[in-house]
């Protein structure tokens, strides 16, 4: 079931919904953009369904969906989210849970959004990251710790008016942040599920390291062109 930020189902503004259920990432709103599945493996979903979600193995596993444009002036993310453990105390390993980079060739070669679960002070901390053509970047991230063994529903809004970028978890704000780049800048990109890669001419793009690969599980990633 896919669930909109923190109210009710909006079938109407939902554009992409990737269920990730059994071995499969077909994306149930759009065929166009389904998602090619690498090395990742069924799970157990949050309702106690077998093989309705996809579990990551912090290494090798993501899901990649190849030339996809993130377009929406204004739009929200989700996912449900099970962390098998905390990540590392080292700032260089993060679990991803999306990442959105360009297409070598296409312009807008330095706009990147994702979404990262980092250890900060010793506590997972969800953060939501956007950086603009010229690079500023910004950090919307958690003020409460993400938990581990425990499904959580995870939502990202982005208000192109007010700029604003909201963070939720199970229903409650955990981060209000000013993007403050101008507009979110969209153009021709690779969209990936479970792990972090650099930009490519092929839409495909590299793995920046296995320490970017989530260690746990993600069920229904959904975007809607709306907050």
């Amino acid at each position: 079931m896919v669930e909109a930020s923190h109210s009710d189902v909006v079938n109407s503004t939902l554009k992409d919904w990737w269920s990730l259920n059994q071995t499969l990432a077909l994306n149930q709103q759009n065929s166009s953009f389904n998602g090619v599945i690498i090395n990742t493996s069924a799970t157990t979903d949050r309702s106690g369904n077998n093989t309705d979600a996809m579990q990551f193995n912090a290494s090798t596993n993501f899901v990649n969906v190849s030339f996809y444009n993130l377009s929406y002036a204004n739009f929200s993310w989700q996912a449900w989210l099970y962390l098998n453990d905390s990540t590392s105390t080292d700032l260089d390993v993060v679990y991803t849970i999306f990442h959105h980079v360009p297409v070598i060739g296409t312009g807008h070669q330095n706009a990147v959004m994702g979404a990262f679960i980092e250890n900060i002070s010793n506590q997972n901390r969800l953060t939501w990251r956007a950086r603009n053509d010229s690079g500023g970047m910004v950090n919307a991230r958690s003020n409460v710790t993400i938990p581990i063994k425990s499904w959580i529903h995870i939502v990202g809004t982005y208000n192109n008016d007010t700029k604003e970028m909201i963070l939720y978890m199970n229903g409650t704000a955990i981060n209000t942040s000013n993007y403050t780049g101008g507009d979110w800048t969209p153009s021709l990109r690779t969209f990936i599920i479970g792990t972090a890669r650099s930009p490519s001419g092929t839409g495909d793009g590299v793995n920046l390291t296995s320490n970017n690969t989530l260690n746990g599980s993600i069920d229904d990633f959904a975007l809607w062109n709306t907050v």
